[in-house]
């Protein structure tokens, strides 16, 4: 997954690639150059050809760049802005990544290409609200000090070991009733903890995927927008209730949805009121996530949740984008169930012909009108490959998303870098 870099953190990087000749490579329709960046202003950067010759474009033709800086691929879209001499003059781009994990460069709403696919699996047959967030429900691969198949002994557990946490707690489940306040519509959509107040800190000794888990305000917001919340509603409805909150001496709360797949099946509550005035730490993150987690697990062994296998053809998707590592597509609401890390069989209709190939769901979102699935590709034969990537990037291409002055040129901060 990208992330966007910040204004300071981008003028550092480009000032660093102009200081040590950093290899830039430019992709233009189909074909990729090498490029170093010798000047830069507010408005425009200045680059000049590493090698014979540079590209043979218009003014405001769009082109994407990449460079390698401390290990990581930094990638940005500009245009165009002036070609004088052997200089090209780019836009200042307002956006720059730095992209942790991607292999390919995405390629939007390709002509001539589209895909379908097969889902094959398992669907819980059950009425919990689907969230955006995804748990495997797995055993637990530490001994949690007592038999994790057992309900009532994980019960009396949370009960005893929210007391270190919290002045009262309980479990609360979807079974006989639907979400019904703010708190349980937000985490029942999202799937992350929700703590209110919303807190301060980004709990930073926690590890990644817990600390992820974890809804700040605008994810929260962001969550009901798509809803088809307000924002301005939102806000006001967040501020009355932690004035509730605090007129009832309840300081903090804390709910930790129980995730079964993707389902929200109940949540496990704690809150601080009275004179425990105290904020919930990074430990009670950690507690009621594990607990939840071990909650789930306890729940299947024990039948509470029917499976049924599916197996399902689809050729309704739009294609949203196409990389030689994955796909992005969409289909309306009402389609076929899917599940993140679900494994689908899929069929990309490439002009005339077809290449058949297999993905795992990786990501998973949903707008009011359409679901949205990330797959990368697991399974590719060689010749499948080679015909896609010929069509996507052209057949200067040598098999890497930096294929040209990234590879020919190592990078001098590599070494350095952690």
């Amino acid at each position: 997954m990208s992330r966007e870099i910040r204004r300071i953190e981008k003028e550092f990087i480009l000032k660093n690639a102009i200081e040590k000749h950093l290899p830039i490579e430019l992709h233009y329709e189909t074909h990729r150059y090498g490029y170093v960046l010798v000047s830069m202003t507010e408005d425009e950067l200045v680059l000049h050809p590493a090698g014979e010759s540079g590209l043979n474009a218009q003014l405001d033709d769009e082109v994407v760049a990449f460079m390698r800086f401390r290990g990581q691929v930094i990638t940005f879209k500009t245009k165009i802005t002036d070609m004088r001499n052997d200089a090209l003059v780019l836009r200042q781009p307002e956006v720059v990544y730095r992209d942790l994990s991607r292999g390919f460069e995405r390629i939007l709403s390709p002509e001539g290409i589209s895909v379908s696919f097969m889902v094959e699996g398992t669907r819980v047959d059950l009425s919990y609200p689907a969230s955006e967030n995804y748990e495997p429900v797995e055993e637990p691969s530490f001994d949690p000090g007592f038999d994790a198949t057992q309900i009532s002994e994980l019960l009396r557990t949370f009960r005893e070991k929210a007391g270190e946490h919290a002045s009262d707690n309980k479990i609360v489940m979807f079974r006989e009733r639907k979400p019904q306040t703010f708190q349980e519509r937000v985490i029942a959509r999202s799937g992350k903890i929700l703590v209110l107040p919303f807190p301060q800190s980004d709990f930073q000794s926690l590890p990644r995927d817990v600390r992820d888990r974890v809804l700040t305000q605008e994810e929260a917001i962001e969550v009901e927008k798509r809803a088809g919340g307000e924002v301005f509603t939102m806000l006001d409805t967040i501020s009355q209730i932690v004035k509730s909150l605090n007129d009832k001496e309840i300081w903090e709360e804390l709910y930790c949805p129980v995730l079964f797949q993707e389902y929200v099946v109940g949540y496990l509550y704690m809150m601080k009121s009275g004179r425990d005035v105290t904020r919930f730490d990074a430990q009670a993150v950690e507690f009621v996530l594990q607990l939840s987690r071990i909650l789930a697990y306890s729940l299947k062994v024990n039948g509470y949740f029917r499976e049924q296998p599916v197996k399902q053809e689809y050729d309704e998707s739009q294609l949203i984008d196409i990389s030689g590592s994955g796909v992005l597509f969409s289909y309306p609401v009402d389609g076929p169930s899917m599940s993140l890390y679900e494994d689908i069989d899929l069929v990309i209709y490439l002009d005339d012909s077809e290449i058949p190939a297999r993905g795992r769901i990786m990501r998973k979102y949903k707008d009011s009108g359409r679901m949205y699935f990330g797959v990368q590709f697991t399974d590719l034969d060689t010749r499948g490959m080679e015909r896609l990537f010929d069509r996507l990037y052209g057949t200067e291409y040598r098999g890497e998303i930096d294929s040209i002055g990234l590879v020919d040129h190592a990078d001098p901060e590599a070494e350095h870098y952690e």
